[in-house]
């Protein structure tokens, strides 16, 4: 019987061995939500998946649904940020801090275009928008706000609602964050203590 491959674009958020040559993968999909996969083979040497199944790869990833679990056919490789970030530990730092944010607070396969486009706007603010350790910071901080607020635990303050609706990250949006710094944070501090995780 043949099965209905699935194409989406991922990025990994984090992976387990498993046996001497196989990968436990978790991918936050656009189109499946958090989705957990296997692949098979992967850290053997010859494996063509390796580089695209990478920690921290965005990739375009083509899956099967098993009786038990998702499995990887194939990865086509984009960007690996943690490569791409390696020289630079604010960013990195930021780039974990948000995907981590993501994967305490998502849970199961569920669609969520516009959770997924958050995450990508931040990881490509943190590429072409951020020239200052500020920004690096305000970005993290925005794209927590707006993972909050789109996951429904809501931002009271007025200003800050207003950018967690918004999809940009401008430097005239940074510059919100920045002046209500220490508001961002404290929202953001009451927001996950009320999650519970």
């Amino acid at each position: 019987m043949a099965h209905h491959i699935y194409q989406t674009e991922g990025i990994v958020i984090r992976s387990f061995p498993e046996g001497e040559t196989s990968k436990y993968v978790e991918i936050f999909t656009r189109d499946l939500g958090m989705v957990g996969a296997h692949a098979t083979s992967i850290r053997a040497e010859k494996s063509k998946l390796r580089y695209a199944l990478a920690d921290y790869s965005l990739s375009l990833i083509s899956l099967v649904r098993g009786k038990l679990a998702w499995k990887i056919v194939n990865a086509v490789p984009g960007d690996n940020f943690f490569f791409e970030f390696k020289n630079d530990v604010l960013r990195r730092k930021a780039f974990v801090r948000i995907l981590r944010l993501a994967r305490k607070l998502i849970h199961g396969e569920e669609k969520n275009v516009i959770l997924y486009e958050t995450i990508m706007g931040a990881l490509r603010a943190l590429q072409d928008v951020a020239r200052t350790p500020e920004d690096i910071v305000d970005i993290q901080l925005l794209a927590a706000l707006r993972v909050l607020n789109h996951l429904g635990y809501g931002v009271p303050h007025q200003e800050l609602k207003q950018i967690a609706l918004e999809n940009g990250w401008e430097t005239e949006v940074l510059q919100v964050v920045n002046t209500l710094r220490s508001e961002s944070k404290e929202l953001i501090k009451r927001s996950l203590s009320e999650t519970h995780l």
